[in-house]
């Protein structure tokens, strides 16, 4: 690496917008879930 730090290609910000999104939203659900056990 030279140190340069390149912003990801426009086309692929969807992508991992929607990939962090899902992140989250599965967390969320994924908590709901563990606090609705008994």
């Amino acid at each position: 690496m030279n140190g340069m730090v390149l912003p990801p290609p426009p086309s692929s910000l969807p992508v991992v917008v929607l990939g962090a999104s899902g992140g989250i939203g599965r967390g969320v659900v994924r908590a709901a879930l563990d606090r609705g056990r008994p």
